[in-house]
């Protein structure tokens, strides 16, 4: 789910938490400073009050993620463009990669370093990158380069795309005319380890009205 400024925002999370009944909520650019911890509204859906994101002193975090109470989370790794956990023997990456090629580089090494690839590992966020040409409508060609690199971490950590229900794309520019574009940069990417657990595992992109980014990951473990 991406950006909650203006609002509360546990309240914001009551319907998404309500039709989908998720394990994990994972915020992608929320825009604002986190509280301290979770509010009451966070507490009356069934969610910690305590979760975890990457802000700091000089820089408004651009990822929280937040779990139901009485599960057990272990903060595993973290930086500016990802924050990976442990629950049980599963680990969940979610991730907000920069805008700029050269960034979101580094990304897929610091994921790529974590040596999750032997472990249940599941990378869901927006990725702000298409897999291919025909993941994006309108606007100019993709980068070769950048869409070359994002595949060879697919397939170096042979992750597969989950993401297989709902609307095709998960994020517009809201332009109109020529100018209107739409991609798939949000996703789910998940190991065989985390198949073998969850065989019947899929994502979804849901309405933009509903998530403000077209995209809704929950995990339901």
């Amino acid at each position: 789910m991406r950006g909650i400024r203006g609002q509360n925002p546990w309240m914001y999370l009551k319907d998404i938490v309500k039709e989908y009944q998720p394990e994990f909520v994972c915020i992608a650019e929320p825009l604002i400073r986190p509280p301290l911890s979770a509010t009451s509204g966070a507490l009356a859906f069934g969610f910690d009050s305590m979760f975890l994101h990457n802000d700091s002193p000089s820089k408004v975090g651009n990822i929280w993620v937040c779990w139901r109470e009485g599960k057990v989370v272990t903060l595993y790794a973290l930086s500016q463009q990802h924050i990976t956990v442990k629950t049980g023997n599963l680990f969940l990456s979610s991730v907000h990669a920069n805008s700029a090629y050269g960034i979101r580089r580094a990304l897929w090494a610091e994921l790529s370093q974590l040596g999750l690839a032997v472990e249940p590992w599941a990378v869901v966020g927006d990725f702000n990158i298409v897999s291919e040409i025909s993941e994006r409508k309108g606007g100019g060609t993709p980068c070769l380069a950048a869409m070359s690199d994002f595949n060879s971490f697919i397939h170096s950590n042979a992750v597969t795309d989950s993401t297989t229900m709902g609307f095709k794309y998960s994020w517009c520019n809201k332009r109109m005319g020529h100018r209107r574009m739409y991609q798939k940069i949000d996703r789910m990417l998940v190991n065989q380890r985390w198949l073998d657990v969850d065989e019947a595992l899929e994502a979804e992109f849901t309405r933009e009205e509903d998530t403000r980014s077209l995209s809704d990951c929950g995990l339901e473990h």
